[in-house]
């Protein structure tokens, strides 16, 4: 689907490449001039044939963005694609595409197209065509191809420093000529609602009447009630479009749809008008406060300590019924209860429920008037939710903690009057409440200590280990202490580093027998709670098999070296004996 570009003056311009142009230096030019042209592929033009007109640029230095705003008449022509053909200008460079835009105003109907290069590439010096527009001829007569006045206004060169370059404009003109014997065509426009709020969304459908590729742009315009501009462009699927659209503004609108037909087989056409009205609600709904920072003075462990939110009402008018649904993330809060203060809008004279779902983040709060006459006016505390926080997410200034965002489900939300008519609110743009979390929590974090069990006296013995989690880093410093005893006093022997992976290595040499009890450690950081690892050694001065050992294969090799003891012994005799 295709957004509408708005209609770029060169003020506006300025602001699109601001980002790109404030990184790089500017670099000083001198004007030059230059020839801006409108030439037609050929001329006159049957009837219901295609045509294109290029737009070229002659003579013409620095050339970093160009916008162009071309009236043709809608008469005799039916514009259809706006390209940027092989050896355009910047064809290979990075650019962003502004339109192209087919509207009217006052001085009649136009094409409006903005190309610019991006960053500090090269840009252009010479001639060559600027963008190609495609056109039909549906009726006889004559179009002129006029470039809008002033030039510098709507149609203009800019260089690298986004100042003007001179230039001369020459306008173009087409004849058509012959019948239009293309079979004429329908489109349909539906809306599937006729009012509704700002921040609410109306799906426009329809469908033209013959078969078009898929791909077809249709047109859907909005009247300002001057003339008819773009409101979106979308492409149809089996002869159907289909557009969403979220109306910012309230008032009527007034829409319609078109499609362009084709050069050869059918007419365009334009459906009916819808008219839809957007309501702009005076009521708002808000948490409060929309924006908190918790515990960031003094952080508390996971969980943290309970914390409250008011759901409020401001501007309502015979406020009877309230519902609302609540959606949280659960892998960071956890909701805890809902109530409703002494202060509430409905003060004693309310029927109160909630519904709390941690699995999912969401908590359903109602509550009603029992009052015999009339509504709440004004501004007041609808209820009160509980929260608590149970993980943090990322860190901030070597803290661990967490950005969370409260938002109300509005498809959920359900305000009546005392008459039940609906009661339409406004909420806060983007999110509706958000929370960072703080805390003195710290991730639990393991070593490992691994060496022989049992060495000979004299030997070297080499200790490995590794931390866990591994990104706690490289260059941490692990510690490696023992004793002679169990629970013994413990002396340290040496401090080794850790590598990019957390992993570490020590190296002992075993010279004394006796029991080792050694102990590797690290204290930790802002992030990870320290951690420890023992290893038993046994230093002899020679290796015994251990407890629990298989004897079986020593028997066997016993046996086998006896049996052949005494053969040699037998041999050796009768070797004697002859």
């Amino acid at each position: 689907m295709k957004l509408p570009v708005q209609t770029l003056a060169k003020g506006m311009l300025l602001m699109i490449l601001i980002s790109t142009i404030l990184s790089f230096r500017a670099i000083p030019v001198s004007a030059s001039t230059a020839q801006l042209s409108a030439i037609p592929s050929t001329s006159p033009v049957t009837v219901p044939n295609q045509f294109y007109v290029d737009i070229n640029v002659t003579g013409v230095t620095d050339l970093f963005s160009w916008q162009i705003k071309l009236y043709y008449n809608p008469t005799a022509l039916l514009w259809t694609n706006v390209t940027l053909p092989p050896g355009h200008v910047f064809d290979g460079k990075p650019m962003s595409i502004g339109g192209p835009n087919n509207e009217t105003d006052s001085d009649g109907t136009y094409i409006l197209f903005l190309v610019s290069l991006q960053g500090e590439v090269a840009r252009f010096d010479g001639s060559g065509i600027l963008c190609r527009i495609y056109f039909g001829a549906q009726a006889a007569g004559t179009s002129a191809l006029n470039f809008s006045r002033p030039y510098d206004d709507w149609t203009y060169l800019l260089n690298y420093d986004l100042s003007t370059i001179p230039a001369e404009l020459v306008d173009g003109s087409v004849t058509t000529q012959g019948a239009d014997t293309r079979a004429p065509t329908e489109i349909s426009i539906y809306v599937d609602k006729s009012s509704l709020v700002t921040g609410d969304s109306v799906n426009i459908s329809g469908a033209i009447n013959v078969t078009v590729p898929n791909g077809t742009p249709v047109y859907i315009e909005y009247w300002t009630g001057i003339t008819w501009h773009s409101l979106a462009t979308t492409d149809t699927t089996n002869s159907s479009y289909e557009y969403i659209w979220m109306p910012s503004e309230g008032g009527t609108q007034k829409i319609r749809a078109k499609w362009g037909g084709d050069a050869v087989y059918y007419k365009p056409a334009t459906s009916e008008e819808r008219i839809i009205t957007v309501i702009v609600p005076e009521a708002w709904l808000k948490i409060q406060p929309n924006n908190m920072e918790l515990f960031k003075s003094s952080p508390t462990p996971l969980p943290t300590a309970p914390f409250n939110l008011n759901v409020t009402i401001e501007n309502v008018t015979d406020l009877y019924r309230w519902k609302f649904n609540l959606n949280f993330d659960p892998a960071i809060l956890e909701a805890i209860n809902a109530t409703v203060p002494t202060n509430n809008v409905f003060g004693a004279d309310h029927e109160f429920d909630y519904l709390i779902d941690n699995v999912q983040g969401s908590i359903q709060v109602s509550a009603n008037s029992t009052a015999t006459a009339g509504g709440f006016n004004g501004t007041g505390i609808l209820c009160q939710v509980e929260f608590r926080s149970i993980r943090y997410a990322v860190l901030k200034n070597n803290q661990p903690y967490a950005q969370t965002f409260l938002r109300f489900d509005k498809t959920a939300t359900d305000l009546k009057n005392s008459t039940e008519a609906v009661i339409y609110v406004n909420y806060v743009e983007d999110y509706d409440c958000r929370l960072e979390i703080y805390s003195s929590w710290k991730r639990i974090s393991y070593i490992t200590l691994q060496a022989a069990t049992q060495v000979l006296v004299g030997s070297i013995v080499n200790f490995t280990g590794q931390i866990t989690p591994t990104g706690v880093g490289e260059h941490i410093n692990v510690t490696l202490r023992y004793s002679t005893s169990a629970g013994g006093a413990q002396q340290a022997l040496a401090v080794s580093e850790t590598d990019n992976e957390s992993r570490f290595t020590f190296s002992w040499n075993a010279d004394t027998l006796g029991t080792y009890y050694f102990n590797a450690s690290w204290a930790g950081d802002e992030v990870n709670d320290g951690a420890s690892a023992t290893k038993i050694v046994h230093v002899v001065e020679e290796i015994t098999p251990e407890a629990g050992t298989d004897y079986t294969l020593y028997i066997v090799i016993g046996v086998v070296v006896v049996a052949v003891v005494v053969a040699i012994v037998v041999y050796l005799k009768k070797f004697r004996h002859s």
